[in-house]
């Protein structure tokens, strides 16, 4: 009977991660290289609550009737990912630093996971890791999810530190979650059980830090931009080889591969986790609502990604334009269902131009298509489950536009067109004079 443990890497992003931080994160580099690290994995909100949720229940309804954040709202159509294992046996518990000041259980880990696990929070990592190891020790069956949330943006650990460099305060956090990372690594080695337990590390999201706005870029659970909702996902255990998995995948599916490895002891290549054509992502529950967040649906393929709110369409390569700085659909018109070059764009020219747009506007065109229809069903689908009415058609209706890029079109436009003009004069004049 395997054990398991569940790491929360709060607020750190796939990027982050993986390209160039580790120095900032030597234990979680050095896990990665023995781990299945999920290059393709998209977190399903951009809220840790949400997340959190759809970790332990695999099933996107179960909490989309709630109204906030504060008071969760759970059907009660599913088990949780740690009831059932606390009906084979498993000692289930959640284990939290810092805890707030209140000492309430704001993030609803006591809910989300069912009450059959024991929660504690602790003020002092030190009574943290003892809590961690205590555990690992107690000769029981276990599953354990640990959160250390001490890079979220209100934890008390942060203004701790105001004093601080601001990019230093962020690393300490980062460096925090890593050492806890390598301490629960170093017991289960101290403890001769790291072979008989399947350790979940994955991330929540990312932060924004205002790239796309002062409103709708405020750091995270804002849109689930790429950017935001690409997180990491590594899974060690002795069943499996290391290896890097560009499979797409996202949160919905770690229920699956914990329940397979736990319950499996012989697992075949590339069966132990789902595979999916398409991720589906969100900031707010559906029955949520407010004043400062802009409520918006995503869908990806793993290399585009398309977003709708209430301030229109945005279309993303999401595989290379990591971070989200260009909405493709700036340089199209919306034509029903599909979209057609911008007709500005005809007269631009420069090779530029006819290999980043011109050449591939058909192939954007029908990306844009296909997603669509993709992102129309989940959202159709989501008003079925809940039998709460949302009016998304008109958000469908128009494109969240870029008032700089749409300036620099049709100055670029007239440039080309009274270059092509004067260059039309100068031949005939030459011919002329010739």
């Amino acid at each position: 009977m395997k054990n398991l443990i569940i790491i929360h890497l709060e607020s750190i992003s796939h990027n982050l991660l993986h390209n160039g931080s580790k120095e900032v994160f030597p234990n979680l580099s050095r896990i990665a290289e023995n781990s299945c690290v999920f290059s393709t994995y998209y977190s399903t909100a951009s809220s840790t609550i949400m997340v959190i949720g759809d970790l332990m229940y695999g099933d996107p309804y179960q909490l989309e009737k709630s109204r906030d954040l504060s008071g969760v709202y759970k059907q009660k159509t599913v088990k949780s990912t740690f009831e059932l294992l606390a009906e084979k046996g498993y000692q289930t518990s959640a284990l939290m630093y810092p805890y707030l000041s209140d000492k309430t259980d704001r993030i609803n880990l006591k809910k989300l996971l069912g009450h059959s696990a024991h929660f504690e929070a602790a003020a002092e990592q030190d009574q943290f890791h003892k809590k961690i190891e205590n555990t690992i020790k107690s000769g029981q069956a276990f599953a354990l999810y640990v959160y250390n949330s001490t890079s979220l943006l209100s934890s008390p650990f942060r203004t701790q530190n105001v004093d601080h460099c601001f990019l230093e305060t962020i690393e300490e956090s980062y460096r925090n979650i890593d050492r806890t990372t390598g301490f629960i690594f170093q017991t289960l080695q101290e403890q001769h059980m790291l072979e008989d337990t399947v350790v979940v590390l994955f991330g929540d999201h990312g932060d924004d830090m205002y790239s796309h706005g002062f409103t709708h870029g405020f750091t995270h659970a804002i849109e689930p931009y790429a950017s935001v909702i690409r997180t990491p996902l590594m899974v060690y255990s002795s069943q499996i080889r290391q290896s890097n998995i560009t499979d797409l995948v996202n949160t919905l599916d770690i229920r699956d591969m914990i329940l397979s490895l736990l319950e499996n002891e012989n697992i075949s290549k590339d069966t132990w986790y789902p595979k999916r054509k398409f991720s589906f992502s969100r900031n707010l529950f559906w029955n949520q609502q407010s004043t400062v967040l802009n409520k918006a649906y995503s869908v990806t393929d793993g290399r585009y990604m398309l977003m709708v709110s209430p301030e229109g369409l945005e279309l993303y390569l999401c595989k290379y334009d990591v971070f989200g700085t260009v909405n493709l659909l700036n340089f199209f018109d919306l034509h029903g269902k599909t979209i057609r070059l911008k007709a500005e764009i005809r007269f631009i020219e420069g090779i530029h131009i006819e290999y980043m747009l011109k050449m591939p506007a058909s192939s954007i065109s029908r990306e844009f298509t296909r997603l669509r229809e993709e992102l129309l069903k989940y959202l159709e689908q989501m008003q079925i489950h809940t039998g709460i009415r949302l009016d998304f058609a008109p958000w469908f209706q128009h494109i969240r536009k870029n008032d700089q890029i749409q300036k620099e079109i049709k100055r670029a436009a007239a440039h080309s067109i009274i270059g092509k003009r004067l260059r039309g004069i100068i031949q005939c004049v030459t011919k002329f004079v010739s």
